[in-house]
């Protein structure tokens, strides 16, 4: 149960610092949408850990209620695939979003060395989510708990890019004060 709560946890934090990370390639992007796709990803964030509170309110009624229990597990489930599937979505988006920028400034349309940072680490943090809908799907619809197994090595991919991604920024922003100071 800590496990799943932990994990709920983990993937809604990823996802908002991922979008955080993304905000200003995002709005550059897509100015007009940007604030809709900011309340959509809280909505579904929020969906995630009510699911995942269910789920854990399930596991731990009475026997006597094993009919509550089990609808709240079900709901909980159907909750969590379709916030995992919204997640996965605008995983995918951002995805879009970092090659069409990275592409831009293959074209010399933008020079800001610390989005094109952000844009290459968020390519590959991307890459990485997208398989958690398909490990959860294998999992939770198709009964195969073993897949499960799978998702602390995802997770501690995705703490390391999102860590070298900070390391680099910090080295990009060290060189841009030390040019500043030139």
């Amino acid at each position: 149960m800590a496990i799943y709560i932990t994990g709920v946890l983990f993937e809604v934090c990823y996802v908002l610092s991922g979008w955080r990370r993304s905000d200003m390639v995002v709005k550059r992007l897509l100015p007009d949408y940007h604030l809709k796709l900011d309340i959509a990803l809280r909505l579904t964030c929020i969906l995630y850990v009510v699911a995942g509170f269910l789920q854990t309110l399930s596991n731990m009624m009475p026997l006597e209620q094993e009919d509550t229990s089990m609808m709240l597990n079900r709901i909980g489930i159907v909750m969590a695939l379709a916030a995992i599937l919204l997640m996965g979505c605008f995983d995918v988006f951002l995805l879009v979003c970092f090659m069409v920028f990275l592409n831009k400034t293959r074209f010399g349309l933008t020079t800001e060395p610390r989005f094109v940072i952000i844009a290459r680490f968020g390519i590959l943090g991307s890459l990485v989510y997208v398989s958690l809908p398909w490990i959860y799907f294998n999992a939770l619809v198709l009964g195969n708990m073993e897949s499960m197994t799978a998702t602390p090595i995802i997770y501690l991919v995705l703490f390391l890019v999102m860590f070298v991604l900070k390391v680099f920024l910090y080295f990009d922003s060290k060189k841009e004060s030390s040019s500043v100071k030139s």
